[in-house]
C-alpha cells in the first residue's frame, strides 16, 4: 500500500517479498533500498514487513532492513542503513544508522501529487 501524496523517486529498489507499507505524503529519494527478504551468514532467512509512517523521508542511497519501521515525520538520512525501528519525529544516519536527534518541526505538509515513480 502506498499513501496519498507520496513520492518514490527513480532507481528505488523496493523488496516486496515480505511486505512494504508507504504512508501518506512520505518521500523517498533516489537509489534508496527497501529490503524485506534477506539472511544472515548461516543462510537462515529472515522475512519481515517494512512499514514508513505519514511524513517519514528516506534521503538518497539509504537502506532499510527487513522489520525496520520509521515512524511518523522520522528521517533517514542519505546512505544510512536502518536495522532498528526509528522513532517518529526522530532522524537517524550511519552504517549502522544511529540516532542523530529531533528533525525540529511537525510535519504537516503535503507533497501535492499523487503516488508516482519520478523519472
Amino acid at each position: 500500500r502506498v499513501g496519498e501524496g507520496s513520492l518514490i523517486n527513480r532507481g528505488v529498489y523496493l523488496d516486496n517479498r515480505g511486505g512494504i507499507e508507504i504512508g501518506r505524503h512520505v518521500s523517498i529519494a533516489h537509489d534508496a533500498k527497501l529490503y524485506t527478504m534477506g539472511h544472515d551468514p548461516t543462510f537462515a532467512t529472515k522475512s519481515a514487513p517494512i512499514r514508513l509512517d505519514d511524513h517519514a523521508v528516506v534521503f538518497a542511497g539509504a537502506m532499510l532492513m527487513p522489520g525496520v519501521h520509521v515512524g511518523q515525520g522520522a528521517v533517514v538520512m542519505a546512505g544510512a542503513v536502518v536495522t532498528k525501528d526509528v522513532p517518529p519525529g526522530r532522524m537517524v544516519g550511519g552504517n549502522p544508522a544511529v540516532d542523530l536527534g529531533e528533525r525540529g518541526c511537525v510535519p504537516a505538509y503535503t507533497l501535492k501529487r499523487r503516488f508516482w515513480f519520478a523519472h
